[in-house]
């Protein structure tokens, strides 16, 4: 009996919850326009200027990180594959 218990103890998992919110529907300014997916980096650099840095490509196939004021670019080879909004300081 004395094992019985000692098994059914160990066997019933302790559960501790924490809730986290995440407010992915505040970041960034919503009226701002970023570059679509599939962009060249010419048509990016046409429409919105120079970046203040852009980090050397990473990886295989190299993706390359544009920075902008308000949002990065990342590109696979010479095409977007992804634009991000940076937080705004009401969203921090």
């Amino acid at each position: 009996m004395r094992h019985l218990l000692l098994a059914l103890a160990l066997a019933t998992p302790l559960t501790i919850a924490e809730t986290l919110t995440v407010p992915l529907g505040n970041q960034g300014n919503p009226a701002l326009s970023t570059p679509t997916r599939g962009a060249s980096m010419s048509n990016v650099a046409k429409a919105f200027g120079q970046p203040q840095s852009i980090r050397a490509g990473v990886g295989d196939p190299p993706i390359t990180t544009w920075q902008y004021p308000q949002f990065r670019v990342y590109f696979e080879y010479d095409k977007v594959i992804h634009s991000v909004k940076n937080r705004t300081a009401a969203d921090a």
